[in-house]
């Protein structure tokens, strides 16, 4: 995985973050916010996120997950009676680099927390 890829996982995780770490919430959110705005000005910010998500089992468990998805988009599709892994559905805010993504089609589409518009369907 590339500092691109760790950054959109990081970008991805946060708006779960407060059922994945309960009362943990705010202090994990406000790293990856400073972590994310560095990554902003091209810093590489690659080894730190992974730690901050690698301290907890289910935010390690989800960002593996979404590695796994990401690594998978950016191989060979393979041959046709390979069964594929559905693309997870992702929701961008039409103002900024924020992105969502929907892993429950449970789960009602957010808004931006920094513009508080409504999120977008975007391509996985």
């Amino acid at each position: 995985m590339d500092e691109r890829d760790v950054v959109e996982t990081a970008r991805a995780i946060r708006p779960h973050l407060w059922r994945l770490v309960g009362g943990q919430y705010d202090a994990i959110d406000r790293e990856l916010e400073a972590l994310l705005a560095r990554a902003d000005t091209g810093q590489p910010v690659k080894h730190a996120i992974l730690r901050v998500l690698g301290r907890h089992a289910t935010t390690r468990e989800l960002a593996n997950r979404m590695f796994q998805e990401l690594a998978h988009n950016h191989t060979y599709e393979g041959l046709a009676q390979i069964p594929q892994i559905p693309p997870v559905p992702r929701y961008a805010c039409p103002q900024c680099e924020f992105d969502w993504y929907r892993f429950d089609d449970a789960e009602e589409v957010p808004t931006c927390p920094d513009h508080l518009v409504m999120l977008v369907p975007g391509s996985p």
